[in-house]
């Protein structure tokens, strides 16, 4: 019989030296990760505190300021002063206020009247009307005064000289109109 030798392993780093180390490191990583997440929520819950909010304007009731005045024994008793804010205008467009005057010299609604501008050069403006029902549209002479938008004339034809004349438009505007006496007159 052969005598067979005990293979004896030699003992290894990995043995249970290894196994603490290992330990150790995952413990430490652990430690690790959850110090840095604790470091970046901080970070941002101060980043949050930090900024300012939003100063979003909330809508606040217009209320009239109210003068009392209180009663003395010599003066006699008055009436309070009630002043009230002025009105908040309409801001309307140029194109809106001229579709509301097509319509009113018409006496259509506005929501059947459908206006394009062509040209705006303050205070004049030229385009197209057309109103809902109609199979063809207009074009429109329009002159803005301190009262609003004016609808000097409008139609199919030619522009009238004796029409346009008070409000000298630019010619680029109305390179031709048609005068009783002359004709058609070239701007």
């Amino acid at each position: 019989m052969t005598n067979k030798k005990q293979e004896e392993k030699p003992v290894s780093p990995s043995g249970k030296g290894n196994k603490f180390l290992i330990i150790a490191l995952f413990i430490v990583t652990s430690l690790l990760f959850f110090v840095s997440g604790v470091l970046v929520f901080w970070f941002f819950q101060q980043k949050q505190a930090k900024k300012e909010p939003d100063p979003s304007p909330s809508p606040t009731p217009i209320s009239s300021p109210v003068i009392e005045i209180s009663p003395s024994p010599e003066v006699p008793i008055e009436e309070p002063i009630i002043i009230s804010p002025p009105p908040i205008p309409q801001l309307k467009s140029d194109l809106e206020l001229i579709r509301e005057a097509m319509a009113a010299r018409h006496g259509k609604s506005v929501a059947d009247t459908t206006v394009n501008i062509s040209k705006l050069n303050a205070p004049y403006a030229s385009g197209g009307v057309k109103f809902a029902g109609e199979i063809a549209g207009a074009w429109l002479l329009a002159y803005k005064t301190n009262d609003g938008w004016v609808i000097v004339e409008d139609g199919n034809g030619t522009v009238t000289c004796e029409l346009i004349e008070p409000y000298n438009f630019p010619v680029d505007m109305v390179p031709e109109c048609w005068s009783e006496t002359d004709g058609l007159v070239v701007r």
